[in-house]
């Protein structure tokens, strides 16, 4: 009978255990999982601010001065950025003669890319002028390249 006993509070204990342990499990993905949605929200979030920055010239028409603008934006935040994935890799002018690359990437002794100014006058562009966007998404959703053609006069 006191074998018995024992056997009975023995495999009691043990369901206890298996429970306990399973709630943990249970509480762990739970927490886990939302955390893993809140991370993913605030990534949104902060591709969104990146992204309006660049998005307000993704119109039918831009300017030249609109386009000048674009490109010293890009150009400061490029030269300021502090992550090698947070900046523009491509900035291009397409004019009627010509095609200018206003970035350059440059990879330093470490294996780090940088987006550099490819130092190219904006006299190129005609203040006059107008230009479609296309505006490329990284696998990111981050800005990766500007194009701007131009489409005639104002």
């Amino acid at each position: 009978m006191e074998n018995t006993s024992k056997a009975i509070y023995i495999a009691g204990a043990v369901i206890i255990a298996l429970a306990i342990v399973s709630l943990g499990l249970l509480i762990y993905n739970i927490v886990k999982n939302s955390l893993g949605v809140a991370n993913v929200q605030i990534d949104n979030i902060v591709a969104q601010e990146y992204n309006a920055q660049y998005l307000v010239y993704d119109k039918e028409f831009v300017t030249g001065i609109e386009v000048k603008e674009c490109i010293a934006e890009v150009l400061y935040n490029n030269a300021n950025a502090t992550d090698e994935t947070v900046f523009v890799t491509g900035l291009t002018v397409e004019n009627k003669a010509q095609t200018y690359e206003y970035i350059k990437i440059e990879v330093d002794n470490k294996g780090k890319k940088k987006a550099t100014n490819n130092n190219l006058s904006l006299s190129n562009i005609n203040n006059a002028s107008r230009y479609t966007t296309t505006i490329i998404l990284g696998n990111d959703g981050l800005v990766q390249n500007i194009v701007f053609k131009i489409k005639g006069e104002l």
